[in-house]
């Protein structure tokens, strides 16, 4: 039945609820459903419900959380369109201890070293579901690394280490491979970043290896009042690409500014960057990208665009959220990629296109918020 998502959706009932007692542990769960239908003008797209859960669980020096969600999709997969299956995504799960200016956490966490949406970038550890399509938030579009880290913060100064057991996967759309070919034998990987905060300006500098690839790069920004600027560059060396057997090497560099004007707060960047291998139809690329973001409880609007002049990749998208109550929202998105598909090197927005047809593709959600809080 097409609408037996929705009216599984529209009976969840969401309590609030803060309890004291002379429990030492404080806890905080957040169950969050939430329905999606998307459509685009050919097709059907999702009639989906997605639980959405959180734990934390703190005591003194100790910290436990999971976060993870789980999706059950109400339209036929095709067997040329490679959808999410129905099934539990971890988001993450680990622990955490505290001694004084020392933290050691253990298991799948979130490691963003860079602050970017673009690729390539100093965001080493993160993996991306891009097979989604870009219908999630962008939260829900990360996969994170486990392994295990260590963080010293000082004054001034701070000292990440990490260490890697298994990567985060990139996830692909039919017909490209299902994720990223050539790392999923070696998916281990580790490194260190040194941050350091100076008369306003932030500086920081990392080096980390990631299966075959080697990264190293620096990022730096100072806080205005009403703006903050920010650069970001490195480098990336893969001693054993998946597509040449050889050695390939990737120059980046990043710059953009955070401008905050009332309840706006608008992020326009610009990302060029050179990829050494001979055997992709360019080398050289850049990559402007632009998202705006208005709240004003109980309005949220977002948008975004990116634009690719040299494969002519591009993607838009606006979504906005009306929050009936604290515990209730209600929303819809459109959103448009394009992207030559009969290049060599077929883009990831020339997939969506070909899969999905062109013009906007448009959504509507619904979705409780619950959170039972406990000290």
């Amino acid at each position: 039945m097409r609408f037996w998502i929705f009216a599984w959706s529209m009976s969840m009932v969401c309590l609030s609820a803060e309890a004291k007692s002379k429990d030492p542990f404080q806890t905080e769960l957040d169950l969050s459903p939430r329905y999606e239908y998307i459509s685009s003008s050919t097709q059907e797209l999702a009639n989906r419900l997605i639980l959405k859960s959180k734990l934390s669980v703190q005591k003194q020096w100790f910290t436990f959380y999971f976060d993870g969600f789980a999706e059950f999709d109400n339209v036929p997969v095709e067997d040329t369109i490679r959808r999410t299956p129905n099934m539990g995504y971890l988001q993450e799960l680990y622990v955490e201890g505290k001694w004084d200016s020392i933290f050691v956490r253990l298991g799948k966490q979130a490691l963003r070293w860079s602050e970017t949406w673009v690729l390539p970038s100093l965001d080493i550890w993160t993996g991306r579901r891009w097979n989604r399509f870009l219908f999630d938030p962008q939260s829900e579009q990360f996969n994170h690394s486990t392994g295990g880290s260590v963080s010293y913060v000082g004054r001034n100064f701070t000292l990440d280490a990490v260490g890697i057991t298994n990567l985060g996967e990139t996830e692909l759309p039919q017909p490209l491979a299902p994720t990223i070919p050539g790392y999923t034998q070696n998916n281990t990987g580790g490194g260190v970043r040194g941050q350091l905060d100076v008369a306003g300006f932030h500086f920081s500098a990392i080096g980390a290896q990631q299966a075959t690839r080697f990264y190293s790069g620096v990022t730096g920004n100072y806080a205005f009042d009403f703006m903050v600027p920010k650069l970001e560059g490195g480098m990336v060396t893969d001693t054993h690409d998946p597509v040449t057997s050889g050695q390939t090497q990737v120059y980046f560099g990043t710059a953009g500014i955070d401008f905050f004007a009332g309840r706006w707060t608008i992020t326009p960047q610009f990302t060029g960057f050179t990829n050494q291998n001979p055997y992709l139809p360019y080398q050289n690329e850049g990559i402007a990208y632009v998202s705006a973001t208005y709240q004003d409880n109980p309005h949220d609007l977002q948008m975004s665009a990116l634009y690719n002049p040299v494969n002519y990749d591009s993607f838009c998208n606006i979504s906005y959220n009306y929050n009936l109550n604290n515990h209730v929202s209600v929303g819809g998105f459109l959103q448009s990629y394009y992207g030559v598909i009969n290049v060599p090197m077929p883009s990831i927005y020339a997939q969506y296109a070909n899969i999905v047809g062109t013009g906007f593709i448009a959504g509507a959600r619904f979705e409780v918020l619950g959170d039972w809080s406990s000290r």
